[in-house]
């Protein structure tokens, strides 16, 4: 019987902010934020915690949450999805006061896999549309109609080579050869695509195709100090900066 009746509100109180400080915390690429929804703690196994604490000067309980994911859809969107989350709570006697901790043993990889799945299909169909709408005898196999999924998925959910695999199905190999050549021209550039240069009404489909070339190895994206713009060339070093976007 626990002896001091207010120990499991107070134990409920610090159990829900441990919780809600690590499910902030979560941190995984194609994840931009996470919240705690809601929590519900039987007020018996509360107290069978508090009990526990009072015997043993600890206790310990896996504990089920509803976890709010906001998952990355572009550049500045986000797509918000509910998480059923196991974490375990332990509770410590320190001196007159209790201390929580909380392990989160979830896996947030899958976790991604099964709140981006709803839209998947859909997005992947609407992206093969867009490029055999630039080129309609392109197949599927070629390396040019991978690089050009990879360029598209990546302004989808980010530009992380392990959320693009899973999301189309490319080998890993050859989405990090792309994200190489993305990278270094900084068309990917931290957890940015550089792409608003795709949605001109005018220079749209150009500035996407030059994008495309980098990502295949045919062209090279720097800074240029003198136009104070990116220009693309050759690796031959032959410049194309006539096609500046």
């Amino acid at each position: 019987m626990v002896k001091k009746p207010m120990d499991s509100d107070k134990i409920h109180t610090l159990i829900e902010e441990a919780l809600s400080v690590t499910v902030q915390g979560v941190q995984l690429p194609g994840i931009a934020d996470a919240e705690l929804m809601s929590m519900a703690v039987p007020a018996g196994k509360v107290q069978h915690l508090a009990a526990q604490r009072e015997r043993q000067g600890y206790g310990k309980m896996r504990l089920s949450v509803e976890v709010e994911l906001f998952l990355r859809v572009s550049n500045t969107e986000v797509l918000s999805s509910i998480e059923c989350a196991d974490f375990v709570v332990s509770v410590k006697a320190h001196g007159q006061e209790f201390r929580v901790t909380v392990n989160d043993e979830n896996d947030w990889g899958l976790a991604w896999e099964r709140s981006i799945e709803p839209i998947r299909k859909a997005a992947l169909e609407g992206m093969r549309r867009d490029v055999w709408n630039m080129d309609e005898t392109l197949a599927e196999d070629s390396y040019t109609f991978q690089a050009a999924m990879v360029l598209l998925t990546s302004e989808l959910v980010g530009p992380y080579v392990d959320r693009i695999t899973t999301f189309v199905g490319c080998p890993l190999g050859l989405v990090q050869l792309i994200a190489a050549r993305l990278q270094d021209a900084k068309i990917w550039e931290g957890d940015e695509v550089r792409c608003e240069s795709w949605f001109n009404p005018e220079k749209g489909a150009m500035a996407f195709m030059l994008d495309l070339m980098v990502a295949e190895g045919e062209l090279i994206r720097s800074w240029s100090e003198e136009r104070e713009q990116y220009a693309y060339r050759e690796p031959d070093t032959k410049s194309l900066s006539q096609f500046v976007v």
